[in-house]
């Protein structure tokens, strides 16, 4: 029987997640009961570069096309439903709380990412917009008169290898 010295991360799906030597992995790959075994690799995200500015753009036609798509005027003024009173769980790359369409609309803000912050940010910008495009205030969101809970579940790295 093979021993190892690993470290296990149990997955809600898989229970696979392993941290050992390219040698327990080798060993590990041979067992009979093992389909496959994948690294863990980094997926790098678009770095919104050093003159990013999470200021909204000026709103030029009224609603965004993408809300016009789904309807959304005609169910705030027909359905009269904006979100008001729910909470929304949104997963992302973080959010910029300061963002003017989102004051006021951040409960809470977790960062599940190694650099585990306290404070909301966000470092690749992409959060930030889907937060706005649910919630987002002056026309920009769909869900107007909702909240967020966020939580930054994916960091970025300026590099990748």
């Amino acid at each position: 029987m093979v021993k190892f010295r690993i470290e296990f991360t149990p997955l809600w799906i898989a229970n696979a997640a392993i941290t050992a030597t390219k040698s327990e992995i080798s060993e590990i790959a041979n067992l009979p009961n093992v389909d496959r075994l994948s690294p863990d690799r980094l997926i790098q995200g678009i770095s919104p570069g050093k003159d990013w500015n999470p200021a909204p753009a000026e709103e030029k036609h009224g609603t965004p096309w993408s809300a016009q798509k789904v309807r959304v005027p005609e169910v705030w003024s027909e359905l009269q439903i904006d979100g008001t009173g729910v909470i929304v769980g949104h997963l992302d790359s973080g959010v910029f709380e300061a963002h003017p369409a989102l004051t006021g609309k951040i409960l809470k803000f977790k960062d599940f990412t190694p650099a585990a912050k306290p404070v909301p940010y966000d470092d690749q910008g992409h959060g930030t917009h889907t937060a706005g495009s649910i919630v987002g205030s002056n026309g920009v969101g769909v869900a107007l008169g909702a909240k967020l809970i966020v939580g930054k579940i994916f960091q970025f790295y300026r590099q990748c290898f």
